[in-house]
């Protein structure tokens, strides 16, 4: 198929639903992306859990041999401090998995938008593609249909829609599939 559709409005119109492409795929990408946090989040409670269960029980350890040695102090100490930071290391992870928890409603939305606005940029394009396609047919063809239409209104009795359709018949399903893979090739001109 010869692309005679040239023009700024064009290039304009392949650029972009070229963008709105890439927003759609990167939005789609940053949806999964926080999905996959977040299981890796759940995925980490369990062994976070065990983290705290191993200190509670080597602070205990160490309680005890302070109690029977004083000098054990800074071994409490440290047990104290590890306890302490596998207890912070759980909040920490709570906190961000309910804050991904919180995001993906986000995320889930602005992937939707995104191909809205893709399905907006796609119909737009298409619609001037279309109506580029129309205005050249009517140059071309229009004086010759309107000949063939005034001959036939001189030989009593016809329809003008009857007279479209068979100077231009609708295309097979096969024939439409072959359009619609040489004009896609127009959409990636632009890319």
């Amino acid at each position: 198929m010869e692309a005679t559709i040239e023009g700024t409005k064009l290039e304009e119109l392949q650029q972009n639903l070229a963008d709105r492409e890439r927003e759609c795929e990167a939005a789609r990408l940053k949806a999964n992306e926080i999905s996959a946090d977040l299981a890796e989040l759940k995925g980490n409670l369990p062994g976070l859990k065990k983290d705290i269960e191993e200190a509670e029980s080597g602070r205990q350890k160490a309680l005890s041999a302070y109690v029977l040695d004083k000098n054990k102090l800074p071994v409490l100490d440290k047990a104290r401090e590890v306890l302490a930071l596998a207890k912070q290391s759980e909040i920490d992870a709570m906190e961000l998995l309910q804050a991904t928890e919180r995001a993906i409603p986000t995320a889930q939305k602005n992937a939707q938008e995104a191909e809205q606005k893709l399905q907006g940029a796609k119909t737009k394009f298409w619609r001037h593609v279309g109506e580029a396609f129309e205005a050249e047919s009517r140059e071309l063809a229009g004086p010759i249909i309107e000949k063939a239409w005034a001959a036939m209104c001189n030989s009593g009795g016809a329809s003008y829609e009857g007279l479209l359709r068979r100077i231009f018949p609708q295309p097979g399903i096969e024939r439409l599939q072959e359009i619609k893979k040489e004009m896609s090739l127009l959409h990636r001109a632009g890319h």
